[in-house]
């Protein structure tokens, strides 16, 4: 049995659901989806643990009726 995380990056997180990298990207600033971030030299990535995507997912569809998600 192992205990390796799986990680997405911005770009296939947001494929799962239709929406773009930098919707996903606000959505970490915002502090609503735990990511970590690696600085490449030009930009900032982030990589989102598959077990957060769920959840974050989960409470997303949640509160789609709250004006503060967007």
């Amino acid at each position: 049995m192992s205990n390796r995380q799986t990680w997405l990056s911005t770009e296939t997180a947001a494929s799962t659901v239709g929406m773009t990298a930098e919707w996903v990207r606000r959505q970490i600033l915002a502090g609503r989806l735990p990511a970590t971030a690696f600085d490449t030299g030009r930009r900032r990535t982030y990589r989102i643990r598959s077990d957060d995507w769920a959840i974050f997912l989960s409470d997303y569809t949640r509160r789609t009726d709250d004006p503060g998600w967007e």
